[in-house]
């Protein structure tokens, strides 16, 4: 009871004062929620500890013998589109990476579009999740090549 009685003494004079209104506008619930969100000190450290650990290869040299073959292949690809012909094939190319050093190697198939030999690359349409003609492009650079494989080449570069 003393400290009911201490209270009144202390503060009996403003206790019964309605609360004041403040000149301010007041906060959305959203506004102020935000206010008590979690705080992230270093923005951007999570994507950057994630990017670091993201894994890439190293693009492996082509040795002069499997370079001889991938020539012939390419040559070969080449001579049938020229004729008229859109040959489905398997090639596995590396894919440098945006961000970092290296890259990773990447399969995809489908039908020879064209061959350009001035800017070095082979166009691909109809990759393996769209066999239409009708399906968006892929430019592969010659130098990105690894290995070629498909129905046309079999046989005659095994």
């Amino acid at each position: 009871m003393s400290n009911e009685c201490e209270a009144l003494r202390l503060y009996g004079d403003i206790i019964e004062l309605t609360r004041p209104l403040s000149s301010r506008k007041r906060m959305s619930l959203h506004d102020r929620a935000a206010q008590f969100s979690s705080f992230a000190a270093l923005t951007g450290y999570d994507d950057m500890v994630r990017e670091q650990g993201r894994l890439t290869q190293s693009r492996t040299e082509l040795t002069d013998e499997e370079l001889e073959q991938l020539d012939r292949k390419l040559a070969f690809i080449c001579s049938l589109v020229e004729e008229g012909y859109a040959p489905e094939i398997c090639i596995t190319y590396f894919e440098p990476d945006k961000r970092k050093s290296g890259g990773s190697y990447v399969t995809v198939t489908g039908r020879v579009k064209e061959t350009d030999a001035v800017s070095g690359s082979i166009v691909l349409y109809g990759s393996e999740d769209t066999a239409s003609r009708h399906a968006p492009v892929l430019v592969i650079p010659f130098r990105n090549i690894a290995d070629m494989t498909g129905g046309c080449l079999e046989g005659i570069f095994d």
